[in-house]
This record gives C-alpha cells, structure tokens and sequence, in this order.
C-alpha cells in the first residue's frame, strides 16, 4: 500500500516537472514556477530585507476570511492563465503560515498628480505551495510559482505588458498590470506603518478553458517603506 502512494506522488511530481512551466508565452512579464530555490520566498528565509522603520519590505496576500472563494481554489484560477491548476500542491492562507502562502514585493511609484510612474514601478507574486523545494525528478528542486512584472524590462516584448495606477486619495491607491495572460488589479489603502488592501485577478487566456475567469487573489498586507 505505502509503495503505491510513493509510486503515485513520484508519477505526479514528474508530471508536474514535465508541465508546470509556462504554458503561454506571456513575453517578459515572466509568469512561470521557478526551479530552485535561489529565489526563496519569506516564509523559506530567503529574500528577506527591510525598510526605513525595521519591517520586512516583503508582504503577503492572504486569507483574511472574507474571500469569496476558498483561498486554495483563488490561486488555482489565478494560475490557470499560464500553467495547469491541478499541478498546484497544497498552500496555506494563514497570514501566521511559516511554510506555504504568497508574498508580494513591489515598489510603486506616483508622480506629483498622483499617477502611477510605470518605469519605476514593479511587482512580484512568489506563490509557495507544498512542492517547493521537492525534488522535481531532474536533479534540482521546484521553486516558487511566480509572477514577476517589471514594465521597465517589457520596451521590446512581442505581447508588451503595461502598468497603470491612480492615487485615488492621500491615502489610497489602485494599479493594474496588463498582458496577455490576463490583468491583475492591486488596491491598497495606507495606514500608517501598513498598507492593506486586496488583490484581484482577470484571465485572458486559460489552461483550463477558463477565459474570462475573474476573482480575488486574496488580501493585502505590506509594510508602507516596502512598497511606497
């Protein structure tokens, strides 16, 4: 019995080798999982910095109890826009979770009227599911499941991603990343040491027949120095 299950989570693990990189080709805007854990999430002791007042400048998106779906399923159709749902492995919403989860780093930048500066503006999602660090059956490991978009590196992308955003008050804001997986739309609302606020997703395209698939991603959290 025990030999079966092994056998069956080695079978998946290098199904998901085969199959969990890009399955659209989204130009530079780099939505793929990672191999290797150079680039670590937060939760995995890597890429851990701070800002101005001692936070880390890495937040999180995370179940804060009031999503509409559940959190594991939100990811599942976020990523369908570029890679197999079923290949995501088991995460935790838990803004207290240690081992699974997503962060978010970023750096937003606004010009005097408040709109966005797009060539100073940028944005990783670094999605840690149960896979991370396993072997992926080709002598290295998974990584983190990413999107990383930099319109400062997209000048010359056949499928070009743009980045827009409004201050909409003193102390609120709304950016939206654009390609040709789909759009991401970040609100958050500043206060104080934190911004807070929420992450939603539109799909252009899907794996899964899953065009025009909508919902949010999850909550916000983000310490003010670490995205403003």
């Amino acid at each position: 019995m025990k030999t079966g299950m092994v056998l069956k989570q080695a079978l998946k693990l290098t199904i998901l080798a085969l199959v969990a990189g890009s399955v659209f080709s989204c130009a530079q805007t780099k939505r793929e999982r990672l191999k290797g854990t150079t680039t670590a999430s937060v939760r995995s002791g890597g890429e851990v910095q701070t800002c101005g007042n001692g936070e880390s400048s890495a937040g999180m998106i995370y179940d804060n109890g009031q999503l509409p779906t559940p959190y594991r399923t939100a990811v599942q159709q976020f990523i369908s826009s570029w890679m197999n749902y079923n290949l995501l492995g088991t995460i935790d919403g838990s803004p207290n979770s240690t081992k699974t989860g997503i962060d978010f780093t970023g750096k937003f930048t606004f010009n005097s009227s408040g709109a966005l500066v797009p060539t100073s503006s940028n944005f990783k999602i670094a999605i840690i599911d149960s896979y991370y660090g396993q072997s992926n059956g080709s002598g290295g490991t998974f990584g983190a499941i990413t999107v990383n978009f930099d319109q400062a590196k997209l000048a010359s992308a056949n499928c070009r991603g743009t980045l827009t955003g409004q201050k909409t008050s003193a102390t609120t804001f709304k950016v939206i990343a654009d390609d040709c997986a789909g759009s991401i739309a970040i609100e958050g609302q500043i206060n104080g040491t934190y911004v807070d606020g929420r992450v939603s997703f539109i799909n252009k395209q899907s794996s899964m027949n899953f065009v025009g698939q909508t919902g949010t991603l999850g909550a916000l959290r983000i310490a003010t120095c670490g995205i403003l």
